[in-house]
């Protein structure tokens, strides 16, 4: 058991000057930042050790692989996607998500959008993996609309409302067939974002 009494200093005797016990809360709130700030070194290692392990295993020995550590194939691609983003994460470990499936999708963002979120200062440990897509669907949309302002262009927006139990091949099917319908007009640009809860 973790001991909450607090050490006196000052050089007065232990028996003159008692212990203060800590408040708990604000014990345990620190061992937790502190375990959390750990977790997103491990998962960089983690990440650097599986690119390693594809870079030097064929693609069966890849997947025995996934299958002793009990990682799916799509897990350990992620991880490599992690490790492609190391050079930008080093020195900023104590900020990055500690869950590894946010890591992930920090990963994905472009070097601005990564650049941007860090100096917004909410790059912390306790990101959510919505945050990040909330943040990079804002900030695109706002490069869009900078991108038409300075272009000359106009912008379309269209919304595509479908059930939320809409399976992932036919939510596919829809978006190439939006595509298809366009695909004679070159001068169109069609951008779709992610799945997001329809809100009215």
């Amino acid at each position: 058991m973790i001991n909450l009494q607090s050490t006196a200093t000052g050089g007065a005797p232990d028996d003159a000057c008692p212990a203060k016990p800590l408040d708990p809360v604000v014990f345990y709130a620190a061992q937790i930042r502190s375990a959390l700030h750990r977790l997103a070194p491990a998962h960089i290692e983690t990440a650097e050790l599986v690119a390693q392990a594809r870079a030097a295993l064929d693609r069966a020995s890849f997947r025995k692989l996934g299958k002793m550590v009990g990682l799916s194939a799509s897990t350990l691609n992620k991880f490599v996607t992690i490790h492609s983003s190391r050079d930008r994460f080093e020195g900023r470990e104590e900020s990055l998500p500690s869950a590894w499936t946010v890591l992930y999708q920090v990963a994905k963002l472009s070097d601005a959008q990564f650049e941007t979120l860090a100096a917004s200062g909410d790059l912390r440990p306790e990101l959510s993996e919505k945050q990040v897509k909330t943040f990079a669907a804002r900030n695109e949309a706002a490069n869009d609309i900078s991108q038409c302002a300075s272009n000359e262009l106009s912008c379309l927006s269209v919304r595509v409302v479908f059930p939320a139990l809409t399976s992932l091949a036919r939510e596919d099917s829809i978006r190439q067939r939006i595509f298809t319908a366009l695909e004679n007009e070159p001068d169109i640009n069609i951008r779709v974002s992610e799945r997001k809860k329809f809100k009215g």
